[in-house]
């Protein structure tokens, strides 16, 4: 573990043993560079897969969930100028680190930055910025934000503040989503530079089709949060729109006899229109 590292990442797992071995594996040989401090939040540590990078990193297994509770427990132990949240079934690429360093090099001003994400297959999954480095506007913050690609300078952090816990996998509410997007809208909010790189790229694998409970459950309550941080940042009625865009998707699915199109914009519909109604406990 370094002593002064450049760039330290929130490494946070729950239901998975495989895939945090996978992404740590596959920074195995950046490690003497960087903090990796990963919380653990499965019920058997994921070590029982076998590894010898325990030693490398910060490692701390707790009893508590969340994976907004979690950052926000990583982030009391960072050590870096950059903060990164890698998701534990995604990877980076070989320069993916690099890039994320001249970045912030190239643009001294910059309080964050948003990279793009693709599959195992080389395709987009989230954002676009046409090969270019951009500064980002608050609707460009909403639809490019993701945590793999999340990057954003400490001293903003502590300035700004934690993850709102009642965001994200895990949450005690129905927000299971959208807790990134809050926390970037939020650095944009107070007058900083969110921008966004073609440069820095994370590879995600697609995710598979919906094919049980769990699977139309967690399109529920990720659209959910997706609405509510739309109506924290962009009011009720930007929010609305987002249903009735969701819910003009299931006609458009029905007309080209797509049903799983239209079955999954079904959900999304109802996911958004519960994230307006819905009030999170107070903390």
């Amino acid at each position: 573990m370094p002593l002064n590292p450049e760039i330290s990442l929130c490494f946070c797992t729950l239901g998975r043993t495989q895939e945090p071995i996978q992404f740590l594996t596959s920074i195995k040989s950046q490690l003497k560079d960087i903090q990796v401090i990963c919380v653990d939040q499965n019920q058997n540590d994921i070590w029982s897969v076998g590894s010898d990078l325990k030693s490398q990193i910060d490692y701390f297994r707790v009893s508590f969930k969340g994976l907004s509770r979690a950052r926000n427990f990583a982030l009391q132990k960072i050590s870096g100028a950059i903060v990164g949240f890698p998701d534990d079934d995604g990877f980076y690429r070989e320069d993916t680190l690099t890039e994320v360093s001249d970045f912030f090099q190239r643009h001294p001003t910059a309080a964050a930055v948003i990279g793009e994400c693709i599959d195992l297959d080389g395709q987009y999954l989230f954002g676009f910025f046409e090969n270019l480095e951009r500064k980002l506007n608050a609707y460009e913050i909403l639809k490019y934000s993701a945590s793999i690609v999340f990057f954003v300078r400490a001293d903003i952090l502590r300035n700004i503040g934690n993850f709102d816990i009642h965001l994200g996998v895990g949450a005690d509410s129905v927000f299971q989503a959208g807790e990134e997007t809050d926390l970037a809208l939020r650095i944009f909010e107070k007058g900083s530079e969110v921008w966004g790189s073609s440069k820095i790229r994370a590879i995600h694998p697609q995710r598979k089709s919906m094919q049980s409970w769990a699977d139309y459950r967690r399109e529920i309550f990720s659209s959910a949060g997706f609405s509510f941080v739309i109506k924290k940042h962009f009011g009720v009625v930007i929010a609305l729109a987002s249903v009735f865009s969701a819910a003009f998707k299931i006609i458009l699915g029905i007309l080209k006899l797509n049903p799983r199109l239209a079955w999954r914009q079904s959900l999304a519909t109802s996911g958004r229109f519960l994230g307006i109604l819905y009030r999170p406990k107070s903390s």
